[in-house]
């Protein structure tokens, strides 16, 4: 067994760090698009045809899509802010997106992680969480606050965009620190990976020893995620509901997609946490590191 994260053969140290620096970047890009379009709301204005016509339709687009929730109207304002409001989500967005296909492409390479930490290592993620937290709290207090007096002195853009900057670097601050404090659970990671591992692979793979263990999460895990399909597809189907047709029709429609997101990331977990409560064999594949208990 790997006894140490010296001996980290699988770069999962080095990924992880990584995922906790660009999941963060991509998620407060999203946030960041806002300020950036309020910033630039307090910039001259592009009066070209074409640009008009662009932002008119970038307006368009989010009022339909958000059901008037949305109503940006910075096609009629500013141009700028919309193409920059725009640049922004398409940025968070691809980012994330590399992050997923490359969370994809490690757990293909490494199935299975076998590393140990000690109680310093896992001290040390729980102290960065604890300070990432409290940093980020100081930081949504700082954006409240620069948010209500600039409010006060009629400076809304201004406010707005000071607000929404300082969320997005709260918001990269407390999801870097949750991500970093997560590293060290191999027993999370093996679970996640066991949904792209075929029953077929196990079988040639585990050893006879951890066979038997290893199939019957896998089963929970395979459980979980079709619970979770039939939990999203209820949820999508009761936005679309609710998003056309006349009598239920509400902007409140996301509701109902944003809930179910929420039942099957906890449902996820239950199943995680469940597994983990029988997961004590003399296996190496999932067994938590003993060093950090």
């Amino acid at each position: 067994m790997t006894t140490n994260t010296s001996q980290d053969t699988y770069g999962y140290v080095a990924h992880m760090d990584w995922r906790a620096f660009v999941v963060p970047s991509g998620i407060a890009c999203l946030v960041a698009s806002f300020s950036a379009a309020s910033f630039l709301m307090l910039l001259p204005s592009m009066a070209t045809s074409d640009a008009q016509v662009l932002a008119t339709g970038l307006d368009k687009l989010v009022k339909e899509e958000s059901d008037s929730v949305l109503d940006l109207n910075f096609g009629d304002s500013h141009i700028l802010a919309s193409l920059a409001f725009v640049a922004l989500v398409a940025i968070g967005l691809v980012i994330l997106s590399y992050a997923r296909n490359d969370r994809i492409a490690y757990m293909e390479a490494f199935p299975h992680i076998n590393l140990a930490f000690t109680k310093e290592q896992v001290a040390e993620s729980i102290a960065v969480r604890k300070r990432c937290t409290a940093i980020a709290v100081a930081i949504y207090l700082l954006a409240a606050g620069a948010f209500t007096l600039l409010k006060l002195f009629g400076l809304s853009h201004l406010a707005t965009g000071c607000a929404f900057a300082l969320g997005a670097l709260g918001t990269w601050v407390i999801v870097h620190g949750g991500m970093r404090a997560k590293r060290e659970d191999l027993f999370a990671y093996n679970f996640e990976a066991l949904r792209r591992t075929s029953f077929y692979e196990l079988n040639a793979e585990a050893k006879a020893k951890n066979r038997e263990w290893m199939l019957m999460a896998k089963r929970r895990s395979m459980l979980a995620q079709s619970a979770n399909r039939v939990i999203l597809t209820a949820g999508a189907l009761g936005s679309l509901a609710l998003y056309a047709l006349p009598s239920l029709a509400t902007p409140y429609y996301w509701v109902s997609i944003a809930g179910a997101c929420g039942i099957a990331m906890l449902n996820t977990h239950a199943a995680m946490e469940r597994t983990r409560k029988v997961s004590v064999i003399d296996g190496d594949l999932y067994k938590v590191a003993d060093a950090a208990k």
